[in-house]
């Protein structure tokens, strides 16, 4: 319970009325495409400035690409289950971060999961840092593990009520693409 009370007050940080204004400059023009700062094996560093609004605006997409979160019907599922269970807790304690303009979403794929923050860069680090952390630690996600269980299942049983064609096109998508998996199968997985 402490932990969460430190996350909240991260995003109440975000409510209240900075003292300091930061300083916004019309950018140089060679940023107004993006531009790759740096590259490494494990990642590249772009700056682009926003050229409609010029507003200070961070954006970071942190990818863990595993193939080992979808090479199976138990992995896809449990992964699913959990990223929606982080979604929840992402929803839950940063709801002031997000109406202050720094938004988190975390969605799986067929490479892994991906951690996407983005919105104004006053609070962005210190928010970005936070959320990163909570997601490392499995007891804080815990609690929403089942609730995202029993949607999941939900969704997947509804899903079997689409009409026939939109579940032709469906199937074969999922026989198309690798480590996709029926409606059936990952119901089953999860009923147990």
């Amino acid at each position: 319970v402490g932990r969460c009370a430190r996350f909240r007050s991260v995003g109440a940080c975000c409510r209240a009325a900075s003292p300091v204004r930061p300083l916004i400059r019309i950018p140089d023009e060679r940023f107004y495409e993006p531009q790759k700062i740096t590259s490494h094996t494990n990642g590249e560093l772009w700056f682009g400035q926003d050229n409609d609004f010029f507003q200070p605006k961070k954006e970071l997409f942190l990818s863990l690409g595993c193939e080992k979160l979808n090479n199976s019907q138990h992995a896809a599922a449990r992964t699913r289950i959990w990223t929606s269970a982080a979604q929840a807790f992402i929803n839950d304690h940063f709801y002031e971060a997000s109406t202050a303009g720094v938004f988190s979403h975390i969605y799986p794929h067929k490479r892994g999961v991906t951690l996407h923050i983005a919105g104004f860069s006053q609070h962005y680090d210190r928010i970005a840092k936070t959320v990163i952390e909570a997601l490392l630690d499995p007891a804080i996600i815990a609690p929403y593990f089942e609730q995202a269980r029993q949607q999941r299942l939900r969704a997947l049983n509804n899903s079997l009520f689409n009409k026939p064609i939109n579940r032709l096109f469906a199937t074969l998508n999922n026989l198309m693409h690798e480590h996709s998996y029926q409606p059936e199968e990952l119901t089953h997985i999860l009923v147990r």
